[in-house]
């Protein structure tokens, strides 16, 4: 029987298949790594533009709360309500410039008693003041006007007038009282303080906002 000797030689192949092995198992942990890190990034770039994103936001809300602000302030450079008194002259002045389409009320002070005017823009644009207090309901606590859309409700007897009726000499029955001594001037109403005191015992017990 021939016994073939065992080699001490190295199995070359082996070691070579084993080398392989080991290159190929760290090429896939280096592309694994690789892919790991690639996700982080894209995780940290993601956590980093959300503050800018909010930040945007935040400064496109505050720009529009600003404006808002500034319309507000602009709207309001005429009150609703507005306190007037007379000149050295005895003369009361309202520019016709803050009479809109909406009314608008000024109060007059004679003594403790308020006299309230109406100011309105007609449907032509035209501006129109009178008392705001009806030639026939008046003395009555609840003889003002209410605007209504394009008319004036009375408070007291619910009556409806179409705005064209205040300050008009035409209009008679429960209209807003005329102001006798209204006259425009170079865009303004002016008219006399004392009339406007004449009218006090028909706002004596007058019950309408003045603010």
């Amino acid at each position: 029987m021939k016994v073939t000797p065992m080699s001490n030689a190295p199995d070359v192949r082996g070691s070579e298949t084993a080398r392989k092995t080991r290159e190929t198992a760290g090429g896939l942990v280096t592309v694994a790594a690789a892919a790991v890190a690639a996700a982080l990034c894209c995780v940290l770039a993601a956590c980093t533009v959300t503050p800018v994103e909010s930040t945007q936001v935040q400064s496109s809300s505050q720009s529009s709360a600003q404006a808002g602000v500034a319309a507000g302030e602009s709207a309001s450079s005429f009150a609703l309500y507005t306190d007037i008194d007379a000149d050295d002259a005895g003369k009361v002045h309202v520019d016709i410039s803050s009479i809109g389409k909406d009314a608008r009320f000024f109060n007059y002070r004679a003594g403790g008693t308020v006299i309230q005017l109406i100011g309105v823009q007609d449907e032509s644009g035209t501006a129109r003041l009178a008392l705001n207090t009806c030639q026939s309901c008046s003395p009555s606590p609840r003889a003002y006007f209410v605007q209504r859309g394009a008319e004036l409700e009375c408070q007291n007897c619910g009556l409806t007038f179409p705005v064209e009726s205040v300050g008009s000499k035409a209009a008679a029955g429960c209209n807003p009282t005329m102001i006798q001594t209204l006259e425009e001037q170079d865009g303004v109403f002016v008219m006399d303080a004392q009339e406007l005191e004449s009218y006090a015992g028909a706002f004596a017990s007058w019950e309408g906002t003045t603010k």
